[in-house]
């Protein structure tokens, strides 16, 4: 059995998107790690702004995250971290006339922890930004991420990194070019697809929460 990727949007009932929510403060909780969970930029139902992607191996939950589009009513989540930061106004008015969003709120269920499995919802995501017409993505990620590197998000280095959530993470704004780096994805996903293959994965042990606020 492999995975399968469900977009919960506007067009879906209030109470998938609620516990798709609820599943990620529950990962956020069990890392101590409770004051990085946000709510999405709009729950409002005519809001099709934020898109929510919930990874299922059958009718299991592995994890998902948010993908924030872009719009001039609707800030990028990590645009509050560096409120009137004239360095990222400059990066995100480069970059939004070409379509651009945030991966926010990465979770995976306990069976999932430490298993890869967060690298296939990125890659995931970056598939489905790129479907959309989005050129580039941007993240706010924890210095423990390794895979978002891996699939062709760099640092950018004209912003501070702040202790977020707490004083265990240093978290920085990363950038990448989603038509190349779907081409990693799609690498990654076909190579670590086979983790749905099997029918015991216990969870492992794993150093930090999320990747990605």
């Amino acid at each position: 059995m492999g995975f399968d990727l469900d977009l919960l949007t506007c067009r879906h009932g209030g109470a998938s998107r609620r516990a798709f929510d609820r599943a990620q403060a529950e990962c956020y909780a069990r890392f101590g790690s409770s004051a990085a969970v946000r709510k999405a930029a709009s729950d409002d139902d005519a809001d099709d702004s934020v898109i929510r992607l919930l990874l299922r191996c059958g009718d299991e939950w592995v994890g998902g995250i948010r993908l924030h589009s872009r719009r001039v009513d609707r800030p990028l989540p990590l645009e509050r971290f560096f409120a009137g930061d004239p360095m990222l106004r400059a990066a995100i008015d480069a970059r939004a006339p070409a379509g651009l969003a945030e991966l926010a709120g990465l979770w995976s269920a306990p069976r999932w922890s430490g298993s890869g499995v967060g690298a296939v919802i990125v890659a995931r995501a970056i598939e489905c930004a790129v479907d959309r017409g989005i050129r580039h993505l941007g993240c706010f990620a924890h210095h423990h991420n390794k895979f978002a590197r891996r699939l062709g998000f760099r640092r950018d280095r004209s912003l501070r990194s702040l202790p977020y959530p707490d004083e265990r993470y240093r978290s920085s704004v990363l950038w990448c070019d989603a038509t190349l780096a779907r081409v990693r994805g799609e690498s990654r996903w076909n190579s670590v697809n086979g983790l749905a293959a099997s029918d015991s994965n216990p969870a492992r042990s794993a150093r930090t929460v999320s990747s990605m606020e």
